[in-house]
């Protein structure tokens, strides 16, 4: 039956309302007037969303909540939360320009996003959510000042590093720290994040109370071992560039350049336990002239352990694994195109079997559909990953495909993102590099070894 459709869902969440629809000074007519005119915005939207022309036609879960809406939008719609937001208050700006004080429509907007359980709502005849995440949008939306748009952790994050197809809209532009607030039911309380700016020249959401531009992309709620690879970078740097420091960070999380990045990838490995895992989007000889700092100080960390094993008489395991990103074609492309480029590949193939790192391609379809089975779904924005499985783990800025080949002459100055174990980004790289190993152990994964590159040598 229906009513026993029960399931597991990820979703977004919006609830807005009405600011002051109770306020007794203002006439009942004026009230309701508001009222329907927030709902008839938003059911123009979900009907021009979904391509219908009735509201009964509309097959997204939406209910009115007396003076608002509350409307759920499945994981594929990722953006859509944020378009309604932006839709809402452009026409706000053109509804109240000629309107009077006591006319005019102000809006509560909260935006949250999670798992949570389904159920059939016999009400509405659709299949409804329940659970924490979808309650917590309308908890946020009670922490908003008139017109202002505020964000869960999970929203924000989600969000944070890509751009609103409409419009060409980078979203970090526009998401700012509020706090941990407190929230009914949740001593912890949550973190808060405010949505505003100038879009098409109309102020979305607002700014009434300081907010922080969300800097803190290296959060240090971790614990004392995994601050080291980070304070020792940050000290290091301080101590050489005093008044300068600050210039070395960008928005999005850490922009290095050469000098600086030897140093932090040093610290990352010197502190990071004994098993590394990681992702490349490089074919073999751009990684090995390309991300010289980062090998290194992975060859850095083997020689530490070398000696550790060798002290206690011990066999050195295996400790890592590298997945090169890259079709076939392209490899042989990348081993046959000459004897230059052979000698630097087998370099780079010599190297992962010194340092105990085994060294695998795989397919840029099998990758995809290993990064899209990481759950919260969209949180992860790029294939280029590095983990520290007892630390931390850290997600590169992903390029166009022709960064990452030999032709490519510029630096490989991206941005860095730290995420520290226990973080939702954290997890989203561990289960992508979970689901690489899966590949791997389905025999999707080919081994790069000396006898592949015999194999696809150079032999002209």
């Amino acid at each position: 039956m229906k009513e026993e459709n029960i399931g597991i869902n990820f979703s977004f969440f919006l609830y807005t309302d009405v600011v002051n629809s109770s306020d007794i000074k203002i006439p009942d007519e004026i009230q309701i007037e508001k009222i329907i005119n927030l709902q008839r915005w938003i059911l123009a939207f979900l009907k021009d969303q979904e391509s219908v022309d009735e509201v009964t036609k509309i097959k997204k879960y939406f209910n009115s909540t007396g003076d608002g809406m509350f409307v759920v939008f499945s994981d594929k719609e990722l953006f859509e939360p944020i378009n309604l937001a932006i839709y809402l208050h452009k026409t706000l700006y053109k509804y109240n320009k000629d309107k009077s004080s006591e006319n005019k429509i102000a809006l509560r907007i909260g935006i949250s996003s999670g798992s949570h359980p389904s159920f059939f709502d016999l009400t509405h005849g659709k299949i409804a959510p329940w659970g924490y995440n979808s309650i917590l949008a309308q908890r946020i939306m009670d922490l908003c000042n008139p017109n202002q748009i505020l964000l869960s952790k999970g929203v924000r994050d989600t969000l944070l590093e890509k751009i609103l197809p409409f419009g060409n809209i980078r979203l970090y532009n526009y998401i700012y720290k509020k706090d941990i607030v407190p929230i009914k039911h949740d001593k912890e309380g949550e973190l808060v994040y405010s949505f505003f700016g100038i879009i098409d020249n109309v102020l979305i959401g607002n700014n009434d109370k300081p907010l922080l531009k969300d800097n803190d992309i290296i959060e240090f709620d971790l614990d004392e071992d995994a601050k080291k690879p980070i304070k020792d970078f940050f000290l290091s740097k301080i101590q050489n560039y005093k008044e300068s420091f600050s210039k070395i960070f960008e928005p999005l999380g850490i922009d290095l350049n050469e000098e600086d990045e030897i140093l932090f990838f040093k610290y990352l490995f010197e502190y990071s336990g004994k098993y590394y895992s990681g992702s490349s989007l490089f074919v073999p000889s751009s990684f090995e002239k390309r991300r010289k700092a980062f090998l290194d100080a992975q060859w850095e960390m083997f020689v530490k352990f070398k000696k550790e094993f060798k002290g206690n008489n011990e066999e050195i395991p295996n400790l890592g694994t590298r997945y090169l990103i890259l079709s076939r074609d392209l490899l042989i492309s990348d081993i046959s195109k000459s004897k230059e480029q052979y000698d630097i590949i087998r370099s780079f193939i010599l190297r992962h079997q010194q340092m105990k790192v085994d060294l695998f391609r795989i397919e840029p379809s099998d990758a995809e559909n290993a990064k899209r089975q990481t759950n919260p779904p969209h949180l992860l924005n790029s294939k280029d990953t590095g983990l520290w499985h007892e630390k931390y783990a850290i997600q590169f800025e992903q390029m166009n495909k022709s960064f990452y080949l030999p032709e490519h002459s510029f630096d490989d100055n991206r941005r860095i993102v730290f995420c520290p174990k226990g973080s939702d980004m954290f997890n989203a790289i561990k289960q992508f590099i979970d689901n690489l190993n899966k590949l791997k152990d389905e025999g999707k994964a080919e081994k790069i070894d000396l006898e592949v590159l015999e194999k696809y040598k150079f032999t002209n």
